[in-house]
């Protein structure tokens, strides 16, 4: 479909009405069982650690570092997932040096 034909289409659709949008959004949250979450630091860490299939010193090391994240409020301006690989990405220089070598 070109763009101009898609924009056509897009153009002959019906308003959708605050009605509506609810009764889709709660057909949406029975199909996934009302299983919703909002992903954390945490989450990004455990999906970054396997990635780098850390040693257990770097592992310990990034984690402690991530949870120092979570005691200063000047770091909630940054995403979870920034955090996540911070922590990983700055332990993995300190136990191992020659890692990004």
């Amino acid at each position: 479909m070109t763009s101009y034909a898609l924009l056509d289409w897009m153009l002959k659709l019906e308003p959708i009405t605050l009605d509506a949008m609810r009764e889709m959004e709660n057909e949406v949250l029975i199909c996934l069982d009302f299983n919703v979450y909002v992903p954390n630091q945490f989450t990004f860490f455990e999906l970054t650690v396997t990635y780098f299939n850390l040693t257990q010193r770097a592992y310990y090391l990034a984690l402690y570092l991530l949870e120092l994240t979570l005691l200063n409020a000047k770091y909630l301006r940054y995403g979870c997932n920034l955090l996540a690989v911070a922590s990983v990405y700055l332990s993995l220089k300190l136990v191992d040096p020659g890692y990004w070598n």
